[in-house]
């Protein structure tokens, strides 16, 4: 056991790993201004599961997910959707899971004006058999909304 753990610790390229999981957030950040919600849910492994921002609500499963970003963007045409920060990436000692923190900030239009939420986060990514890193999990808190009196339903 303690053998195979120092194999796998060895084979591990964390600095690497650190690129690809914050290039993979560019291209989820992308995948939501393009509205691809497909391409968003081909970065999910398939026990995903996010705790949202707004509301804290934890939403389970790929398919639940993925329903709610399209019901958030068809409610609105300039729904500029969610953009996320990297700040900081945490690879595990043996190279299959790692911790993304950042910050994150969420567009879209009131019939006031455009508002604003923004706060923090923390994903965890995991490295699939095949070498692939998916988001397992997610969690947001929103901190501050700015922009539209809508922001008063928001406990802040």
């Amino acid at each position: 056991m303690i053998l195979l753990l120092a194999m796998a610790a060895a084979l591990a390229n964390p600095a690497a790993d650190i690129r690809t999981i914050k290039q993979l957030r560019l291209d989820y950040n992308a995948a939501i201004a393009a509205r691809d919600m497909s391409r968003v849910r081909s970065l999910f492994d398939p026990d995903y599961h996010v705790i949202r921002g707004a509301s804290g609500l934890a939403v389970a499963g790929p398919d639940a997910t993925e329903a709610l970003m399209k019901d958030d963007a068809a409610k609105d045409a300039g729904f500029a959707g969610y953009e996320r920060f990297t700040d900081k990436v945490e690879v595990g000692q043996g190279g299959r899971r790692a911790a993304e923190s950042g910050h994150w900030v969420g567009r879209w239009t009131e019939p006031d004006g455009k508002m604003e939420l923004t706060g923090v986060y923390l994903a965890m990514w995991v490295k699939t058999e095949d070498g692939r890193w998916t988001v397992k999990s997610e969690a947001y808190v929103a901190l501050k909304c700015a922009g539209s009196k809508a922001c008063g339903r928001f406990v802040l």
